[in-house]
């Protein structure tokens, strides 16, 4: 490799650059990381979600916008009943915490005891003193922040995700373009890790 006077580049020089290149593409990365995230999340939940409209469209010979429009209904009656599955499950677990404290107050005691024979002094437990108001305040001024960006990001996601599907799915007969063609070649690496993903999220929270 020479440079554009003729003149060799020496081994050294060579790893000058490319270390320079990569130190300038990760400085790149890091300062896109707000929206490089959501991107890429967007792009790995169109791959997860794209199947099923084009499965509408050739089972059922729909044309995209309706078979895109009904996968965005799916998808919005799937996440109401995540809601609506968390709001039973806290329902469930407000109900237990009575017997949860009773149980935690029998540990205690049982731990006092001991505690106390090796010189250490038991702290107060109380759950009613620890969820006063002013610490409910608190911890709401740490989660509410946190909790809109969490949600604005999530719809950042979703809109992301939607115009990928929009983009790879196409009309049957019609030929893709260049970047549906694109993401289309990495799809079915995509599928696979989701699936993979998704197996072992499943064997978790059947063996918790």
């Amino acid at each position: 490799m020479r440079t554009a006077n003729g003149n060799a580049i020496t081994p050294m020089l060579r790893i000058l650059l490319g270390s320079a290149c990569a130190v300038i593409i990760m400085g790149g990365i890091r300062a896109a990381a707000p929206i490089l995230g959501p991107l890429l999340l967007g792009l790995l939940l169109a791959y997860a979600v794209v199947p099923f409209p084009k499965w509408l469209m050739q089972r059922f010979k729909l044309a995209k916008s309706t078979a895109i429009a009904l996968t965005a209904v799916a998808a919005i009656a799937f996440g109401l009943y995540i809601i609506f599955a968390l709001d039973i499950a806290t329902m469930l677990i407000r109900e237990k915490l009575p017997t949860y404290e009773q149980h935690l107050a029998s540990l205690y005691a049982q731990l006092t005891p001991a505690m106390s024979a090796h010189g250490i002094v038991a702290p107060s437990l109380s759950i009613k003193n620890a969820l006063t108001p002013e610490r409910i305040s608190e911890i709401t001024r740490v989660l509410l922040p946190e909790a809109g960006a969490l949600i604005s990001k999530g719809l950042l996601v979703i809109l992301f995700a939607f115009l990928f599907v929009v983009t790879m799915v196409e009309d049957i007969g019609v030929t893709q373009g260049p970047l549906a063609e694109r993401l289309a070649y990495y799809a079915s690496d995509a599928r696979r890790y989701a699936a993979v993903t998704a197996k072992t999220s499943g064997i978790n929270g059947l063996l918790i």
